[in-house]
């Protein structure tokens, strides 16, 4: 999961530590534990990166990746419900600096319906032209609701 925090170094340190150690079980026997990272992109804007342990490192390759990042997903989609606030965030294999805020801003607006998992700050989203298919995460935020992982077309 990639969680654009703004210029503040500080929140993208306190959302870190509210991820850091984070442990729930993808199967039956087998627990994942998130270590997390800080970044920075382009426009200066700090990004925490929160990587869950366990699951393939190379992609998805099977069905049983899919199915275990899948499970991960929706565990760190329901931690970040109580996470400290953010402006904008997103799970996925690859995500790490998914879009700066100037590429998103720049983004076609269509562009939107193929982000399922983009959880925004209100503020945001109107300052984005309010793109359709958004509901409510949690309070002031809003998100195209995680469908979960599967196995790329080829």
């Amino acid at each position: 999961m990639s969680i654009e925090c703004g210029n503040d170094e500080l929140l993208a340190r306190s959302v870190a530590a509210h991820f850091e150690g984070y442990s729930f079980a993808t199967t039956e026997g087998l627990r994942s534990t998130c270590s997390t990272g800080i970044i920075t992109d382009g426009d200066r804007n700090r990004w925490t990166i929160i990587c869950p342990s366990g699951l393939s490192a190379s992609g998805i390759s099977t069905e049983e990746d899919a199915h275990q990042m899948t499970i991960a997903g929706r565990h760190l989609y329901e931690r970040l419900h109580s996470s400290p606030p953010f402006r904008y965030a997103i799970a996925g294999v690859e995500t790490e600096e998914f879009r700066s805020f100037t590429e998103l801003k720049q983004m076609d607006a269509s562009l939107y319906s193929r982000l399922n998992g983009l959880v925004m700050f209100v503020e945001i989203w109107e300052r984005l032209g309010r793109p359709s298919g958004f509901v409510e995460f949690r309070a002031d935020y809003l998100w195209r609701p995680y469908l979960g992982e599967s196995l790329p077309s080829r």
